[in-house]
């Protein structure tokens, strides 16, 4: 969510996991600013008590970034294509 309202929805629910949006996983191992944002979610579900997990995780770079900010769960290519249920 966006705002308040997707903010208030963290707090109720109280979530295990947090899911980093491929929209900050990508490229986040050379903007800065996906960086730091990517860093602070993982500190909030530090204190909270969740464990973020990455999306659209696609190259070795954004997975060495997303280790070293804590991140301990992802998805995307680079960790295994999609295979058929």
């Amino acid at each position: 969510g966006a705002g308040y309202a997707g903010l208030q929805q963290v707090v109720d629910l109280a979530p295990d996991i947090i899911k980093l949006d491929m929209s900050l996983t990508r490229k986040i191992d050379t903007d800065p600013v996906r960086y730091a944002l990517g860093g602070a979610m993982v500190d909030f579900a530090r204190h909270i008590g969740s464990v973020v997990l990455a999306e659209g995780i696609e190259t070795e770079g954004e997975r060495a970034a997303l280790c070293k900010l804590g991140v301990s769960l992802g998805q995307g290519y680079l960790l295994g294509r999609p295979m058929p249920i």
